[in-house]
């Protein structure tokens, strides 16, 4: 049974009862916020219909670490559609640490905001900016520094054969060969960087969301003006917050890292999905 296919269905039906959830029930005591709750619902099926749709695996050889489109319903089109699509699907992981990002962020102003500085929809205009302009870089970085040239190709043919059983050339492919002694300095100092960048955001993606928890977490701890109902409610949502931001990041982030940072240890992992 397709793995994808299982998270798609799981991840549809629990999201469409929490948004159904949101809706229906009296919502006085959330809000706005609901509405963020919505659009974080509605990106987790869309992140989990894009495996679906566009599925990936991360593929190690030697000192190389490669994203290989090997399955979905663009699998078998012509080339430059699949090297798009491949684009698209990485692009979901910078979509991922913005949309943790701002749902943190929303928390912290909704307590402790000015909320007459902006209204709520000038909020979710720059918010939602900030969203695509993360995603974006993402796909960017990727195609200037991480897309595969001859020499790639190359040096990653014996065991990408070997593994997949076709040759790269015919496969969508992003990644990195980090080794000096067989790779020209180009290709190594590309691969490099894209990765130095690639980290960062991730990075402070992370610790942006623990210097806001933290903040949240002693903020409450200190208030006296909100009731202790109040309080607990507040508790509850970071809780969930925790939650949401936990399962992503063992589940697709942090899998997602160590295999780019596998030519680096000199780790030669099997093929996985991600």
């Amino acid at each position: 049974m397709d793995i994808a296919a299982v998270f798609l269905g799981v991840s549809t039906i629990i999201n469409i009862v929490f948004i159904y959830l949101l809706h229906s029930e009296k919502p006085s005591h959330l809000g706005e916020y609901r509405f963020v709750l919505t659009f974080f619902a509605v990106f987790n099926i869309v992140f989990s219909l894009s495996d679906f749709l566009i599925s990936t695996t991360v593929f190690n050889y030697k000192q190389s670490g490669i994203v290989v489109l090997v399955g979905g319903i663009f699998a078998n089109s012509d080339m430059a559609w699949k090297e798009w699509m491949i684009l698209f699907r990485c692009s979901f992981y910078g979509l991922g640490y913005a949309l943790l990002l701002i749902h943190f962020i929303y928390r912290y102003y909704a307590l402790f905001g000015n909320q007459s500085v902006l209204s709520f929809s000038q909020l979710s205009f720059i918010a939602f900016l900030f969203f695509l302009i993360h995603g974006s870089f993402w796909m960017v970085i990727c195609r200037l520094l991480l897309f595969p040239n001859i020499e790639m190709l190359q040096y990653i043919r014996p065991g990408f054969i070997e593994t997949f059983g076709f040759d790269p050339s015919q496969a969508a492919i992003i990644g990195t060969v980090l080794d000096l002694n067989s790779a020209s300095s180009s290709l190594y100092w590309k691969g490099l960087v894209g990765t130095i960048i690639l980290s960062f955001v991730s990075l402070y993606s992370i610790l942006s969301y623990i210097i806001l928890g933290y903040k949240i977490l002693s903020k409450l701890r200190e208030h006296r003006v909100i009731s202790n109902r109040l309080k607990r409610q507040h508790h509850l949502l970071f809780r969930s917050l925790v939650i949401q931001t936990l399962i992503p990041c063992f589940t697709s982030f942090f899998p997602c890292i160590l295999g780019w940072y596998s030519p680096i240890l000199q780790l030669e992992m099997p093929p996985k999905n991600g």
